[in-house]
């Protein structure tokens, strides 16, 4: 039991696990039979009545803490329930009940139909976990909603009228996040399959005996208020998705004339990330391409895209989503702290053209795409280089 979690109060827990099973049945009663009295009275025990849980939207929510409802809306977790990869993932899956234990927690505990469980990972959710548990294949973890109390890092808050308080150290700690960024695909033959790995590389790198947690990076702290007209306080957590991909990715890059027209080669490093870029759902790409654009802005010419991803494939090697994968396909991500050498070709450009080199993020594989029928948005750009001449000869 996490330290901070009353243990005097009855409290109604949700169990968020890694798959379904049959419930449990109640212990069996033992029918003795007992000496015939004759009754005085009738005696009605008073038996309390458990807490209903209650889940409140996060604009509930952004009463008094405005700027993480903000911060939050525009995030990842918001569109957990909603994101269309995600939708056409579900309708797809052999067990689409299971893939609302990450992408929308409270279904379990409210409902589906109710509209707060289409707000995905939302306030309540997060602090509600009252404790996580590590699997080898996935983590469970527990939701505590029937007592109104609201777990985080702060404790030594002054509990308002509104909730509870809950001091939880776990809620700046990476088994926090593990709670979903862990997983893997147990196929029916063979091993397992990595499908959100980012928990396990950083448990295996550097950064964890260093001391550096998922939050550090992902919700960097800042001085404000925790709640509207609260004190000022000093590492308060951001409430958004925080460091984005193209901020752990260097590029250093130089054009060359050769024979064969320009050459563009250089470095692509990973600086400051404890896992794999691009982190996350297998199929997310990093594309680095460049173009040859005249000096009136017109695209030229284009170089073939070098792709960086994870790719799970099924037993004809075809890509597949991760829950028909038997094995991992191919693996071009980036490591941490990796500087990896890349090289690109153009032809020869006019004296007024210059070199747009682009790094661009693709929310999935087209060839994953495909498979989902979906169609994917334009790739979000993270960097752009100008490269112009007068151009070096290449040896």
């Amino acid at each position: 039991m996490r330290p901070g979690a009353p243990l005097r109060r009855v409290a109604l827990c949700l169990v968020i696990l890694p798959g379904c099973g049959e419930s449990t049945p109640p212990p069996p009663t033992n029918n003795i039979e007992a000496a015939p009295v004759t009754p005085v009275m009738t005696v009605v025990p008073v038996v309390p009545a458990m807490p209903v849980p209650e889940a409140r939207s996060a604009r509930r929510c952004g009463e008094c803490h405005e700027s993480y409802l903000t911060e939050w809306s525009g995030s990842a977790h918001a569109e957990a329930d909603r994101s269309p990869v995600y939708r056409a993932m579900r309708a797809q899956a052999p067990d689409a009940a299971a893939c609302d234990r990450c992408h929308a927690p409270l279904a379990a505990v409210i409902g589906r139909a109710d509209p707060v469980t289409a707000e995905g990972v939302t306030c309540e959710v997060c602090h509600a976990i009252a404790e996580v548990t590590l699997g080898p294949h996935a983590a469970s973890w527990t939701l505590q909603l029937a007592e109104n109390r609201k777990y985080g890092p702060i404790c030594d808050a002054v509990e308002p009228y509104f909730h509870r308080t809950g001091c939880s150290p776990l809620h700046a700690e990476s088994p926090l996040c593990a709670a979903c960024h862990h997983l893997e695909h147990v196929p029916a033959e063979g091993p397992a399959v990595p499908v959100f790995s980012e928990f396990a590389e950083w448990q295996h790198g550097e950064t964890m005996p260093a001391g550096l947690h998922c939050q550090g990076c992902h919700m960097p702290q800042r001085r404000l208020a925790v709640a509207s007209g609260g004190p000022i306080r000093d590492a308060v957590s951001e409430h958004g998705d925080g460091a984005a991909t193209g901020d752990a990715l260097r590029l250093t890059a130089r054009a060359l004339l050769g024979p064969e027209g320009l050459q563009i080669s250089g470095h692509i490093e990973v600086s400051g990330a404890p896992h794999a870029v691009p982190v996350g759902l297998p199929g997310r790409e990093i594309l680095l391409g460049a173009n040859l654009v005249s000096g009136t802005g017109e695209i030229l010419s284009s170089a073939a895209d070098i792709v960086y991803s994870r790719m799970l494939v099924d037993a004809h090697g075809e890509e597949t989503p991760f829950f028909r994968a038997l094995r991992v396909g191919s693996d071009t991500r980036l490591r941490p702290d990796e500087k990896r050498s890349f090289e690109l070709w153009l032809p020869a450009a006019p004296p007024d053209a210059h070199v747009e080199l682009r790094l661009l993020e693709r929310a999935l594989s087209p060839e994953l795409a495909l498979a989902l029928a979906i169609e994917l948005p334009a790739p979000r750009v993270l960097q752009v280089q100008r490269l112009t001449a007068p151009w070096g000869r290449a040896p």
